[in-house]
């Protein structure tokens, strides 16, 4: 109960950047670690690799060559749960991956998400 693996895609449509804009999309594949602090909270974090590509625009491609950027990058997280019933809880997640770009470097993305689960 206290391990677990995600998989996750993402696909961002567009990456402004000063070369152009980018598409990007990634394939995250992340060992998860749980406890419970209390009875209704608990903390999660993860570790784990995105494989991320991306391709050019056509300004950036004309700068920087038409070849689309593929690579491994490290991704981390870690949250809070509160369950408000056993099938009912709410969750607050900071995630950070490193995202391949076109302009040759690795930036990291971070997020922070709200969550509501529903487990039926």
């Amino acid at each position: 109960n206290f391990w677990g693996v995600e998989l996750a895609y993402s696909d961002t449509p567009r990456i402004a950047r000063t070369a152009g804009d980018a598409p990007a999309q990634g394939l995250t594949l992340s060992l998860l670690g749980k406890t419970q602090l209390m009875p209704s909270v608990g903390l999660y974090g993860r570790l784990g690799t995105t494989y991320g590509r991306s391709e050019p625009s056509a300004p950036a491609a004309a700068r920087f060559g038409p070849s689309a950027d593929r690579r491994f990058g490290l991704s981390f997280g870690a949250g809070l749960s509160f369950d408000f019933t056993p099938q009912l809880s709410a969750t607050l997640q900071w995630d950070s991956t490193e995202a391949s770009l076109v302009s040759g470097g690795r930036d990291p993305v971070r997020s922070t998400s709200l969550g509501l689960k529903y487990r039926y």
